[in-house]
């Protein structure tokens, strides 16, 4: 793999997981794009990441990944930097929680965007840009995709939907260019947990976002005759 030319997409790239993915990732002297919405925290997470290793280039795009009009306008960036997209880390998400007969429809909106809507723009836009020369396209979901809680019902929804998802698509690439690799991660210690989510669990228990990170780009940079397609990964 010839890291110079190649770049990876990191959504959600501005902090906690995202952010984490994007260090190794940097660490390991590879050229990326991280993807936010917020302006000052893209600024400032891609001047941290500049600084780590002068080997590749960090790219930066601000983009409400849940609307397809700014997706197409990432992918045309990215098509623009003349370097190829090889890998794609679908980390954004946001959590809205509550018992189940609280459930409104700006939760519902809000959850779906970030979590389902986002992470179907992004895979497909993915796979039609990476086409024939291939790549990895890595789903970054939840064991809340897996379980379901009494007060996690939108966002078990919307994770349910993002793994049904993802096993569409491993599916229908199979044996093709481009692989599909789920990642099911427990609790960390991340922003995620803002004030406003509707919990307020003790984070200090959760696992390490960057620990967690490492795993997830180690497999995603294993270049091997095996493929490892689903990752849960929880505390010890």
């Amino acid at each position: 793999m010839d890291i110079n030319k190649n770049i990876a997409i990191i959504t959600g790239g501005t902090s906690g997981l995202g952010f984490e993915i994007a260090r190794c990732l940097r660490n390991s002297g590879i050229n990326i794009c991280v993807v936010g919405r917020d302006i000052a925290k893209l600024d400032s997470a891609a001047s941290k990441l500049s600084a780590i290793d002068q080997r590749a280039k960090v790219l930066k795009f601000q983009c409400d990944v849940g609307n397809e009009e700014k997706v197409q306008d990432l992918f045309k960036f990215i098509g623009e930097s003349k370097l190829k997209l090889n890998m794609i880390f679908n980390s954004a998400g946001v959590g809205r929680f509550s018992d189940p007969d609280k459930i409104n429809r700006i939760m519902i909106d809000t959850v779906f965007d970030a979590n389902l809507i986002a992470l179907i723009l992004m895979s497909s836009y993915g796979l039609k840009a990476m086409g024939h020369d291939g790549g990895k396209i890595i789903n970054i979901m939840s064991t809340a995709a897996l379980v379901g809680r009494p007060k996690e019902a939108v966002y078990c929804a919307a994770k349910w939907g993002a793994r049904g998802f993802t096993e569409a698509i491993k599916e229908a690439t199979k044996g093709g260019p481009v692989k599909v690799i789920a990642v099911y991660p427990g609790g960390m210690n991340t922003p995620f947990w803002s004030p406003d989510c509707g919990l307020s669990p003790d984070v200090s228990k959760f696992m390490k976002p960057f620990d967690v990170a490492k795993r997830i780009v180690d497999i995603a940079l294993e270049d091997s005759s095996s493929a490892v397609t689903d990752i849960t990964i929880n505390r010890r």
